[in-house]
């Protein structure tokens, strides 16, 4: 409500002879008088004049909008009384009671005095309605906080409290009589009622706080137990505050007590799990301590956050005086950059890394070697913490690797040495072998003499191969089987013209049962170009050899007129079958003869 001494009044009227003579009469009256000669000039002048107090609106004003419809228009801006002005008061009165809401109905030619009362009372009813509704939309706000603060209070569980310090009694909230286990509460309650709630232990305390805060006007304010009428022992919490009266004398007390019974267990178990915590660290940080390997942690900016005695006596240093530095110092260029691509590979899901390096350090710059785990610590949301690493000089052990390695290459270098001399010797008796054959008129021993030829050649392959190779427990059988049956075959050049059919699978064969292979493939090839091919012109021998999930199947095959040997090889007369025969069963494996267009050895054993 506007509450200017000097009302302002918008007269509403077409007819500007009687809009001017009213105006001039009720500006006797003491009114500021604006007019309008439309209902919509009138609706646009309420708009930006906000100090209107009251309209007098003819029920005709004009125009093409009505007085009722207008004043409908308006009431929508702003709430305002209306005084409509008509010629036929009854009827008019009647027609817009219908639709808008009106403060009085006046005739026009009913005199300014008439008016001014009408005026007056239209303000005064117009006031005590706006005064009637502040008030109701005070009330319900008041109603609504109170519900607002009764669900705070029930959901937190806090309970008010009002004490008069007159006879000590109170009233209190149904939160706070449940806190105290009443089902059915008392119907006084008294302050000394709830210090029998108090624990006896307690109990002179709380009465102490309550009298000093009452003595200095100061905050009753403490957490203590209570057991309540359902014989549970809860933890509370309570606020109070004194009121004084005018002359300065406290006469009441309010406040708020809350059950915080789980705070307080949730507070209990947290200090208990940090004592627990604090021990585990203790026992952790005393085996760290005694450990003689280097043991540290560094944030992952790379300053230290942590070193043992280990790591301190290491680098001749006190423990306070490597934190905060950087982890990895005097390291060359080289074995920095694999450390820290190696400390780039830690994550989440591959947490540790090993890895070895050199550092620089001591006055004499002498160079030593490390080995190092790390691991990435992480939190719950997965953000790297910082990192754990645990190293240990390992100079002396690389030391003993380099002398072992130099004597490695040394034995490797006289071990090739080795067989190349026994290769030259073995030449040199394939040799002579020769020169005593050629000398011999006895077939029967040439022959002997030319087998057991054949056998020096077949180890002199062997020996050549072992020189030229790196490892003489991993030999390619194929880079030995194929020029061996070369080889052996060009020892028998005045006979027929053979062919071979190689399909060799490589695969690697130690030096022993690679000799043994060959002895055994010096055998059955001598025996089929001494056998195989008697009367024919050209023969054909088909050599295989494959790895079958890790077993070594090998067939030799010809296809001549077949050997008159026994099927079983152990009970052959001939050398060379029965040395066959010793030979598979050293190699843990068997020999089958097939005898079907030719004759076709298979030997099989497992790699």
């Amino acid at each position: 409500m506007n509450e200017r001494k000097q009302k302002t009044i918008l007269l509403v009227d077409n007819n500007a002879i009687t809009a001017a003579d009213e105006k001039k009469s009720l500006e006797k009256y003491g009114y500021i008088v604006q007019t309008a000669a439309s209902g919509k000039d009138a609706i646009d002048m309420f708009k930006n004049n906000g100090d209107i107090d009251l309209i007098l609106m003819d029920v005709d004003p004009g125009g093409d909008i009505d007085g009722a419809a207008a004043a409908e228009i308006i009431l929508k801006d702003r709430e305002v009384p209306i005084v409509f002005l008509s010629d036929d008061t009854e009827f008019e009165a009647a027609k817009i009671t219908e639709k808008v809401m009106s403060y009085g109905f006046s005739a026009k030619n009913g005199g300014a005095g008439v008016l001014d009362a009408t005026i007056k009372t239209a303000l005064k009813l117009f006031h005590l309605n706006s005064t009637n509704k502040e008030n109701k939309e005070k009330i319900e706000a008041l109603q609504r906080n109170e519900e607002r603060l009764r669900f705070a209070l029930e959901k937190k569980f806090v309970g008010v409290w009002d004490l008069d310090l007159s006879d000590y009694s109170a009233v209190r909230s149904t939160e706070y009589d449940l806190i105290f286990g009443y089902k059915y509460p008392p119907a006084k309650w008294t302050y000394e009622l709830f210090l029998e709630h108090v624990v006896p232990e307690e109990r002179a305390a709380v009465n102490h706080k309550f009298e000093h805060a009452l003595e200095t006007g100061g905050e009753w304010n403490f957490d203590c137990r209570i057991r309540g009428t359902d014989r549970k022992t809860r933890w509370i919490h309570v606020e109070g505050h004194r009121l004084t009266n005018d002359e300065g004398k406290p006469y009441r007390m309010i406040g708020t007590v809350e059950d915080i019974t789980e705070r307080k267990i949730a507070e209990f178990e947290r200090i208990q799990a940090e004592k627990a915590l604090r021990l585990t660290e203790a026992r952790y940080l005393s085996i760290l301590e005694d450990q003689r390997e280097l043991i540290c942690r560094y944030l992952p900016d790379g300053r230290l956050s942590f070193v043992n005695t280990a790591y301190a006596w290491y680098y001749k240093k006190q423990p306070a005086e490597l934190i905060n530095q950087n982890f990895i110092p005097h390291i060359p260029e080289p074995d920095l950059s694999i450390i820290l691509k190696k400390i780039a590979e830690i994550s989440k899901d591959n947490p540790s890394v090993t890895y070895t390096h050199r550092i620089i350090t001591g006055p004499a710059q002498e160079t030593r070697w490390q080995c190092w785990t790390q691991t990435g610590i992480y939190s719950p949301d997965g953000r790297l913490i910082e990192f754990q690493a645990v190293g240990e000089d390992i100079t002396e052990r690389k030391l003993d690797e380099e002398k072992i390695k130099a004597l490695l290459e040394e034995k490797e270098v006289l071990l090739k040495e080795v067989h190349h001399r026994i290769k030259n010797n073995m030449h040199a008796i394939s040799g002579l072998m020769s020169l005593q054959t050629a000398s011999l008129k006895d077939k029967t021993a040439v022959e002997a003499i030319s087998e057991a030829r054949n056998r020096v050649v077949s180890m002199m392959v062997l020996y050549d191969k072992l020189y030229c190779a790196e490892d003489c427990n991993k030999i390619s059988f194929k880079n030995y089987f194929t020029p061996l049956v070369d080889e052996i075959i060009c020892n028998f050049p005045s006979q027929a013209v053979i062919q071979t059919e190689k399909n060799i699978d490589d695969f690697t064969i130690d030096s022993k049962r690679l000799s043994q292979l060959g002895i055994i493939t010096n055998e059955i090839i001598t025996n089929i170009m001494k056998y195989a091919f008697r009367g024919m012109a050209n023969g054909l021998i088909t050599l295989t050899a494959s790895d079958v999930n890790r077993r070594a199947v090998i067939s030799i095959q010809d296809n001549g007129v077949g050997l008159p040997e026994p099927k079983d090889l152990s009970s052959s007369d001939g050398f060379g079958l029965k040395l066959i025969d010793i030979m598979a069963r050293q190699l843990k494996g068997a020999v089958r003869i097939e005898r079907d267009k030719g004759t076709k050895f298979v030997v099989e054993f497992n790699l």
